[in-house]
This record gives structure tokens, C-alpha cells and sequence, in this order.
């Protein structure tokens, strides 16, 4: 038995676009990985010597609180998330403890080699956060 595959799903079907109504709805609600930031203003308040970078998507992986919070502890690295990987590792050999956010897809293959290299080899303690995994978000590059 054969299926055919139509070229327009029903609407129910497909994702949302980010400039629909419903997609601002549901965001709203849950307004991404805020649960990310909350968890590191508690460390960075319990004292711990916490940081947190991202490549331009602190919007997207929730850091802006963070940011807002504590802005001497985030670093914005814009689109470079090779950069943002091994400045991590560097600020990891000062005791500091990095948190890196970036696209999980950019993460697994930009930065291959630096994690490889500068985290894993080096065996720097760098927290390294992957969001928007698979296709969901193709419109955003992933």
C-alpha cells in the first residue's frame, strides 16, 4: 500500500510560524528556557563563580535575565560559537565555572573540533547547553 504525500499538509500539521499569533501566544506562557537563567542567578547568588556566554541567541536559550542580572558575568559572542567554546575553556583554567548556550545543531558541528580540542582534551570544565535541537526551528538556522 502506497501513500501519497500531499505538498500541503493540513494546518494542524505543520509547525508554527514565528509570526503568527499562535506562536507569540505560546511563547508568551513559556517564555523559552528562562529556567536555564533562573537556575544560574541561583548559583551566581549562592556564591558560585559562575559565567555565561552566548552566540547572539540570548533571546532564544533564556540567558538575557541572567544577562540583565549579573552583566558582569555574560559575554555576548555574537555569531562565533568556535570563539565562545574556547574562550570558555580559557575562563575555565581561572577557576571560573562557564556556561555556554548556543543552537544544539551549531554546537555539534561548528564547534566540534574546539570542544575536542579546548573542553575535552584539556579536560576544562565547560557546561556546554544545547537548545532548538533537530528541525523544529529550521527558520532560525538549525
Amino acid at each position: 500500500m502506497s501513500e501519497t504525500l500531499s505538498p500541503n499538509p493540513p494546518a494542524a500539521s505543520r509547525p508554527l510560524s514565528p509570526n503568527s499569533w499562535q506562536y507569540r501566544e505560546i511563547n508568551a506562557k513559556t517564555p523559552g528556557l528562562s529556567h536555564l537563567s533562573d537556575a544560574l542567578i541561583s548559583l551566581a547568588e549562592a556564591g558560585e563563580p559562575v559565567v555565561a556566554g552566548s552566540a547572539d541567541l540570548q533571546y532564544s536559550n533564556g540567558l538575557a535575565k541572567f544577562a540583565k542580572r549579573f552583566p558582569e558575568r555574560y559575554i555576548q559572542f555574537g555569531i562565533s560559537e568556535q570563539n565562545m567554546v574556547t574562550a570558555a575553556a580559557g575562563l575555565a583554567t581561572t577557576g571560573l565555572k562557564p556556561y555556554v548556550a548556543t543552537f544544539a545543531s551549531f554546537l555539534g558541528l561548528l564547534c566540534c573540533e574546539q570542544i575536542r580540542m579546548d573542553v575535552a582534551y584539556c579536560g576544562q570544565p565547560v557546561r556546554l547547553i544545547g537548545h532548538h535541537t533537530g528541525i523544529s526551528l529550521g527558520f532560525y538556522g538549525t
